[in-house]
């Protein structure tokens, strides 16, 4: 029995969550994904993709999924609200990670994947400077993928 991203994020959108607020104050972080750029290394035509966050212990964040050949736009934010308290082991000790993943729905026998990721440290965020700009994606079958 195999359970499809699409399920999996269509769940999570339902899941209650609770978050309890009378731990003192709390911090957000903004994390935006605007493209992914570099698809055409593909040489497969058009792709329905997304673009999976994950960090710390959080649940893991998709953005929509799109279809592009070259450049897929995303124009995704997420934040999370962090307890102040514990803000300098958030951004000192963990780092974000990103994965490009494919949906490929009617294409046979394969199976949903993963095409790159990407972790981000976030100890710059700790010394206030942001973390911005194009970052390559480590390569899955030697391809190469840049995420803005």
């Amino acid at each position: 029995w195999t359970i499809s991203f699409q399920r999996a994020e269509a769940a999570q959108k339902v899941l209650p969550i609770e978050i309890p607020f009378d731990k003192g104050p709390f911090e957000e972080l903004t994390v935006m994904v605007h493209r992914c750029t570099g698809l055409e290394n593909l040489g497969r035509g058009e792709l329905e993709i997304c673009v999976i966050y994950e960090f710390f212990s959080f649940s893991p964040y998709f953005t929509k999924y799109v279809k592009g050949s070259k450049t897929a736009e995303f124009n995704s934010k997420r934040d999370w609200s962090l307890p102040a308290d514990a803000l300098q082991s958030y951004l000192t000790e963990t780092e974000i990670t990103f994965f490009l993943f494919e949906n490929r729905t009617g294409k046979g026998d394969e199976k949903d994947g993963v095409l790159a990721m990407l972790s981000l440290p976030l100890a710059p965020l700790y010394e206030n400077k942001p973390i911005k700009g194009s970052f390559e994606m480590v390569k899955v079958r030697s391809i190469k993928y840049t995420l803005k």
